[in-house]
């Protein structure tokens, strides 16, 4: 189970976000004030995870959230509340960051739909090794008495192209 929920916990390193890393125009639809909130959010999602604050991440999930990730069983509150709290028994020597490049957010009412783009860089000191994934999301989020709060979700890998064969010389 603990493997399980190390995994949960990798898988969901794109989930959360930092800063965008390069800016990209963003589609918007619905009150502006509710898209930055969203747009907030999210952000500090990301700087809680970077910063290993699983607290600070799960705080914004609804209590009924649902998330779907290929290839594990859909993750409810509990799951993802015990997969963040793993992440900070990460082997010394290994890093894991996160950004996002936030695609569209469109709010309607009191749901909102997020699609986005995270880049998630692991670098472990010894051996010497560097790797990055892209992973897309979908994220609804609903607001609630204390705010907007993550609800649904499907998350998914986007497979890295291959590496060109060595030109013939």
């Amino acid at each position: 189970m603990r493997l399980l929920r190390l995994a949960a916990c990798l898988l969901l390193a794109g989930a959360a976000v930092h800063a965008p890393a390069v800016a990209q125009q963003t589609v918007t639809h619905g009150p502006q004030n509710d898209v930055e909130a969203l747009r907030a959010l999210v952000i500090r999602s990301g700087d809680a995870f970077n910063a290993k604050d699983p607290a600070a991440i799960i705080a914004l999930y609804s209590r009924d959230v649902i998330l779907t990730y290929p290839g594990i069983p859909d993750q409810d509150y509990e799951t993802l509340d015990a997969g963040y709290r793993e992440m900070t028994n990460v082997p010394a020597g290994v890093t894991v960051t996160t950004s996002p490049n936030i695609e569209e957010i469109i709010v309607s009412g009191d749901l909102a739909v997020v699609r986005v783009n995270w880049t998630t860089t692991t670098v472990q000191a010894q051996p010497a090794q560097r790797s990055t994934r892209l992973l897309r999301d979908m994220q609804v989020w609903r607001r609630e008495a204390d705010g907007w709060k993550f609800f649904r979700g499907v998350h998914f890998r986007v497979p890295q192209p291959a590496a060109a064969p060595p030109a013939n010389p």
